[in-house]
């Protein structure tokens, strides 16, 4: 495992809780025939004890009806409206929370926080991948000039392999943008809520990421038109649930799918998209709540150019 493995796996256990999803109510349903209800003409001239059976019946029967029509015949299903494989994704709490997209800048030499700035603007040297990640040569004055040994960078957005995503030569250059510093509280590498990497001069970045439900950077969300997966939540599950482990200070903790190009996907997702014109693969990697303390909204998400 390498060392920025630390810095975004979670031991979490999300398992066993109903959920109710409120598009979807978990029962079979679909469009059936109404209930025979009768004619009524059984209690014509009867007691006043026969109209009031009669009523009770008609109202039986009319509940019957509504029931019918609103439940149909078992094993059939609603047209919730949804494309396929909707209900497929996150009608139990069962789905696994996962953890986000580590954004991190580190110190090659040495991944433990070293004076982390609180954002980063500038040119990077491509020297190789390191077990996914990227480790390149920080260049304060253009990529002509860049910082040797032992100031080598480490890039990361695992668990995404920035190395296989950017495919980079020896010596290209790079213009990476990190904003939104993250406070350490343990060791580990220069942890951001959102990070860009352009190629050469390019306007549009060929990796934007984000987590903690953050915005782009700036100059990403300028670039995509301030793009952003559509959320939508499936509902909570109690924390009381032994079997769930959520930040000591919630009560419940939700999951939400993702909405892109008019379709609904579980976390992790994997979709191509267009914006701006431009071909990306959008991966969807978090959408959350309740399992992180000091984070309100965990979502993470990345774009990669292809």
């Amino acid at each position: 495992m390498d060392r920025f493995a630390v810095a975004w796996m979670l031991s979490l256990g999300l398992v066993g809780c109903s959920l109710t999803n409120g598009a979807y109510d978990g029962e079979d349903k679909a469009d059936g025939e109404t209930a025979d209800v009768g004619d009524g003409e059984s209690g014509k001239g009867e007691s006043s004890e026969g109209e009031s059976s009669e009523s009770e019946s008609s109202e039986s029967s009319e509940s019957e009806t509504s029931e019918s029509e609103t439940s149909g015949e078992s094993g059939e299903e609603l047209d919730t409206g949804f494309d396929e494989g909707w209900e497929d994704t996150g009608e139990m709490c069962g789905i696994q929370p996962m953890p986000p997209l580590a954004l991190a800048v580190g110190h090659a030499a040495n991944p433990n926080v070293i004076n982390c700035p609180s954002f980063v603007a500038r040119d990077f040297k491509y020297s190789e991948g390191v077990m996914g990640d990227i480790r390149a040569q920080e260049c304060p004055q253009g990529c002509d000039e860049c910082w040797e040994e032992p100031n080598d960078r480490i890039l990361s957005i695992a668990p995404l392999h920035l190395d296989s995503v950017l495919d980079l030569e020896p010596g290209e250059c790079i213009y990476v943008e990190a904003e939104g510093l993250i406070p350490q509280d343990v060791d580990g590498p220069c942890m951001y809520r959102s990070l860009a990497i352009y190629l050469g001069f390019e306007g549009i970045p060929w990796v934007a990421a984000v987590r903690d439900d953050a915005p782009l950077t700036v100059s990403a969300s300028d670039a995509l038109l301030g793009w952003a997966p559509g959320i939508y939540e499936l509902g909570a599950c109690s924390c009381d649930d032994p079997e769930i482990d959520c930040c000591a200070n919630n009560d419940l903790a939700t999951v939400s799918d993702f909405f892109v190009e008019d379709n609904f996907y579980a976390p992790p997702a994997t979709v191509n998209v267009e914006i701006a014109d431009l071909p990306f693969t959008f991966h969807g990697q978090q959408a959350q709540s309740g399992f992180a303390c000091g984070v309100e909204d965990e979502v993470s998400w990345a774009l990669v150019a292809y």
